[in-house]
This record gives C-alpha cells, sequence and structure tokens, in this order.
C-alpha cells in the first residue's frame, strides 16, 4: 500500500484560504444529544423508555404498546440510525 501524499494547497491556483474555512463549515455535524458521553447518553434512553405501567405485546397487530394501549414514541429511535442501535 502505498502512503497518503500530502497536498499543498497553497500552489493550488485560484484557492484560498477562505475557501478551505468554507469546506469545514459544511461538513455535517452529529446531533447535540450525540456529543455527550455514551453513559449520560444511557441515562436519558432509560428515562426515555419508561412508561407508567410499562409495556404490553398486542399479539393480534403484533405492536408493542404502553400499558394504557397507547402507542409507544418511536421520535427517537427514528432520529439516527447510531441512536436507533444505542437504544
Amino acid at each position: 500500500m502505498k502512503p497518503v501524499q500530502s497536498i499543498d494547497h497553497s500552489e493550488t491556483p485560484g484557492l484560498v484560504e477562505s475557501d478551505v474555512e468554507h469546506v469545514d463549515n459544511i461538513l455535517p455535524t452529529p446531533p447535540a444529544i450525540l456529543r455527550l458521553p455514551r453513559e449520560l447518553r444511557d441515562l436519558i434512553y432509560e428515562h426515555y423508555v419508561q412508561v407508567d405501567g410499562g409495556y404490553i405485546h398486542n399479539f393480534e397487530t403484533n405492536r408493542l404498546l404502553q400499558a394504557d394501549g397507547s402507542p409507544i414514541s418511536t421520535a427517537l429511535i427514528l432520529t439516527c440510525r447510531q441512536i436507533a442501535a444505542e437504544l
């Protein structure tokens, strides 16, 4: 495997420092919750999934419901794949 070569952009015509800064600004940043330590996220997840009365499984619909029959909240799970995997 060949070593990765560093590119000197100072000799690239038309490329200025503000262009490089712009590229850094468009890279996606993780959601705020993912910038927290994993231990703190686990505490948030634990609080999020607790409901009064617990959960029940409806065998007719094969769905997990809250004990009072209302649907469970999937908002946090649908935020991103990493959060869904951590839950």
